[in-house]
């Protein structure tokens, strides 16, 4: 591989535009497109912009990973910080919960047109329970 078509891959590893990565390399205006077109179907500068594009983004994996706890760290801060919206800190939390894995069970809300006593509906959850296998704690 030259020197030119190793610059070609590099710049099209990181923009995606064929002509414009040839212009960057020093293929003249005039062959820019053709040229570009040219060495995308060349299999030793594919090679070499799949393993540019590999870097970067493992660069980018271990950047983000480094910045993910600093990223923690406001989190927790803006939590516990007293002098904060309350909205904030509980959105700080949720969002801390959610990264953790917790999900928050789903409210159940049942609508009756019937009026029904406390005792009443325990033992209709109860019955619904023993029909699907589940349990409630009613109390």
């Amino acid at each position: 591989m030259t020197e030119q078509q190793e610059r070609f891959a590099i710049e099209y590893a990181t923009s995606g535009n064929a002509t414009q990565s040839a212009k960057n390399a020093g293929y003249s205006e005039a062959t820019a497109y053709s040229q570009g077109q040219r060495l995308l179907k060349n299999a030793e500068v594919a090679e070499k912009i799949n393993s540019v594009k590999s870097q970067m983004a493992e660069d980018l994996r271990s950047r983000m990973a480094k910045e993910a706890s600093t990223a923690f760290n406001v989190l927790v801060k803006i939590m516990n910080n007293d002098k904060a919206k309350d909205s904030d800190r509980i959105k700080c939390a949720v969002d801390l919960l959610d990264r953790a894995g917790y999900v928050a069970e789903k409210k159940v809300e049942i609508k009756t047109n019937e009026d029904r006593s406390l005792d009443r509906l325990r033992q209709d959850m109860a019955y619904n329970d023993l029909r699907t296998g589940n349990t409630t704690d009613t109390e």
